[in-house]
């Protein structure tokens, strides 16, 4: 079970979100860019395995995320 939670949104980067599993701690959690295309800024403590886990159910709901992302941003 993975966890994605974008907690620096008025950071000025681009849409991205923070994956882990089990307690948040973001030194060990990966980092994914939703733009200009899902890829990984770094993986954090997930296996090469995980990591495309992660990005397949990323980019399957990349729309929504991105979405969500750019309605919280407006938000703030």
């Amino acid at each position: 079970v993975f966890y994605f939670v974008s907690f620096d949104v008025a950071s000025g980067e681009p849409a991205h979100g923070h994956v882990g599993e089990g307690s948040q701690r973001p030194s060990r959690d990966a980092k994914i860019w939703l733009e200009p295309h899902v890829h990984v800024a770094h993986q954090g403590r997930f296996g090469n395995r995980d990591v495309r886990r992660i990005v397949h159910i990323v980019e399957s709901r990349r729309q929504q995320l991105l979405e969500d992302w750019n309605a919280y941003k407006g938000s703030i």
